[in-house]
């Protein structure tokens, strides 16, 4: 107890960092590759001690929600100046981590990308209905894409809108749907697994995501799902919100509109299910651009390259 009291007055180090601290140096590791700016943040007085490289991949939360800033602000501070590379999913976040003052040639764009089986698989024939996939939290806005279908039903719409994820917003979702009548018209399907993800990308037609910025500041990354909709060929109608119109092709691979304008989006998802051959010829275009830029194997092979050339 004593030894270690004297190492934690000469290094500054806690029982739990001077733990990561021997192990580091007993394995010779040369580079710490950080997931999550608070994970950084954790471990960064034993890479400074150390003086081993540390790249940060940030992903959303970590560089927008307002209580993970707060809490981290202090020691982000301390952190900047000794990043050494940073990643950045979308392009609005790496603007913001050079306004943070990471310098911009340390700082590569990569969003994460969707696993290949979704690049490979194909969908059925016919396909109908829209689909929306993600958690159930305020960021996602699940309660304003119930409120697009819903001016979409009363115009017209035939589609059904079917809903997987699960979160704070369920109950919310739920009385929206029974207020409005619309129990036959949403599935809330909660959390499934990767299998039957890919099944109701195959069943359903268009995807749908209704992406904002939170009360509390937070913020999306660049959504996977957005991507594994587009590799299964279904187009997409969203939010111009940030690294989603990076991956989506406005009028190519999608419709995107303001955040908040639920009118627009029930345009647009009216639009798309009228237009069954606009709908087939942007899921082809989707399906391309995905295989050719946002797979998970492009993702990985970036960072490779980013970790070589540093």
């Amino acid at each position: 107890r004593l030894i270690f009291r004297l190492r934690h007055h000469i290094l500054g180090l806690n029982r739990a960092e001077y733990a990561f601290y021997k192990a580091l140096k007993r394995e010779k590791i040369d580079l710490i590759f950080a997931e999550y700016g608070p994970t950084a943040c954790a471990i960064y007085k034993v890479a400074k001690e150390l003086e081993i490289p540390l790249i940060v991949h940030f992903h959303g939360y970590d560089v927008y929600h307002k209580p993970t800033l707060d809490k981290n602000k202090k020691i982000y501070q301390k952190l900047v100046p000794m990043i050494f590379g940073a990643i950045a999913v979308s392009k609005e976040m790496r603007d913001d981590l050079i306004a943070w003052g990471i310098d911009s040639k340390k700082i590569v764009y990569s969003p994460c990308g969707c696993k290949l089986d979704f690049a490979l698989d194909r969908p059925q024939e016919k396909r109908q209905g829209f689909l929306a996939v993600g958690g159930l939290v305020p960021k996602k806005s699940p309660l304003e894409l119930l409120m697009a279908f819903h001016i979409a039903v009363a115009k017209g719409c035939k589609y059904n809108l079917t809903m997987i994820g699960d979160g704070p917003l369920m109950q919310s979702c739920l009385d929206f749907i029974q207020e409005n009548s619309l129990e036959s018209r949403v599935k809330m399907l909660g959390n499934l697994d990767h299998n039957a993800v890919l099944l109701e990308m195959r069943r359903n037609a268009i995807f749908v995501q209704h992406s904002v910025t939170s009360e509390d500041g937070n913020r999306e990354g660049t959504p996977v799902a957005i991507l594994e909709a587009q590799a299964m060929y279904m187009p997409v109608v969203s939010t111009k919100h940030a690294g989603i119109k990076d991956v989506v092709k406005e009028g190519v691979t999608g419709y995107l509109v303001d955040e908040h304008d639920t009118d627009s989006m029930a345009e647009w998802m009216l639009y798309l299910e009228s237009n069954e051959n606009v709908q087939i010829k942007m899921g082809s275009e989707a399906h391309e651009w995905i295989l050719d830029n946002w797979t998970s194997k492009h993702h990985l092979e970036r960072i490779n390259q980013y970790i070589d050339s540093l």
